[in-house]
Formats: C-alpha cells, structure tokens, sequence
C-alpha cells in the first residue's frame, strides 16, 4: 500500500474497502504522510459517479484513552500505537482536498459494537494468552517490561475482586468514544 502509484486504471473500481490497516503505514512521525499519499491513490482508481471507499479506522483517542480495556494496562503501547492513526479531522479533509481524483461527499460514523466479537473482547483472561493478544496490534507494541507490568497489574485487578468495576468503568468510556470510525468517501 506503500508502492505508489498502483498498478491499476485510473477509475477502475466501484468500491473500495480500507480496514483497520492506516496505522500500519505511518510509525506516527512522519505526519501520516503514507496515509494521505494512498487515500489521493485510491481517489484515482476509484470511478465517479457514485464509486465510493469505506474506511474502518480509529481516532488517536479510541486507540490510546477510551476505546479499548487494555489501554489502561498498556499506555505507553496503547499511546504509540495511537500516535500511527492520523488525526481524523485531518484524515477527512484529506479525502477531499486530494486534487483532481478527490471525494465530493465524505461522511463519518462511530459504531457502538467493539472491533471483535463481545464475548472474546470482554475476556479479561484472554490477556494471558499470547493467541488472544495477537487479535490487536497494540499488544504487539508493548515491550516485554510493560508486557509483563500490564498483565501483573491486571491480575492483581482481578485477585482483588475488583475487575467487575474495572471493566464497568471502561466500558462506559468505550461507549462514549467507540472503538473504530467508519469513513465512507463517495465520488458524485
């Protein structure tokens, strides 16, 4: 995605799907440039007249402070992952300042429902398991010190006897921020 141009014509596809892949692109000091330079790309093969792009993503804020348990327990993963997504008032302006391949029409909305299936999302002892971890990259983002600082620190939330109340107080910040923005971009 980083290869640009792609190889393809110039208004070749009538949609266009982008999912949970921007923070891949940038490493967040390179001003996302990565990303603005593939969403200009994709506004050239898609066709007008109502092709359109669907973008799943996330806000800095969803990723690093509300929208997901663990970034309680893994901040500075949860802060440097965050840091990778651009900021979406930027992002959407992008899309439709992109020159002559620009969207006319972009609209934004924050679903309600997490990224994974509820049941496997709210598995707190699915932390301890490496298999579960790979299911977001800011697990992937933690050194092992805080790695091993988050999980001791979630077992101690939970031999408490307090990780009801943990998990009820990050919910309600997961239903005011959400977990992902879905981005549409329509070409008129």
């Amino acid at each position: 995605l980083k290869a640009l141009p792609m190889p393809l014509a110039t208004a070749s596809f009538d949609v266009v799907i982008v999912t949970q892949v921007l923070h891949h692109l940038s490493d967040g000091t390179d001003d996302h440039a990565p990303v603005y330079a593939l969403m200009a790309e994709l506004g050239r093969v898609i066709t007008p007249g109502g092709g359109f792009l669907w973008c799943q993503t996330q806000t800095q804020a969803q990723h690093a402070d509300d929208g997901f348990w663990w970034s309680a327990i893994t901040p500075r993963a949860s802060r440097q992952l965050a840091d990778r997504f651009p900021p979406m008032d930027r992002f959407l302006a992008s899309l439709t300042s992109c020159g002559e391949h620009k969207f006319d029409k972009v609209e934004s909305h924050v679903p309600k429902d997490p990224l994974m299936r509820i049941d496997m999302y709210l598995d707190v002892e699915g932390a301890f398991r490496e298999e579960w971890r790979n299911c977001d990259s800011n697990w992937a983002m933690c050194t092992a010190e805080e790695l091993t600082e988050g999980l001791s620190k979630l077992r101690g939330i939970i031999d408490a006897g307090e990780i009801e109340a943990f998990m009820a107080e990050r919910e309600k910040a997961r239903a005011r921020t959400g977990q992902t923005t879905t981005v549409v971009a329509t070409k008129v």
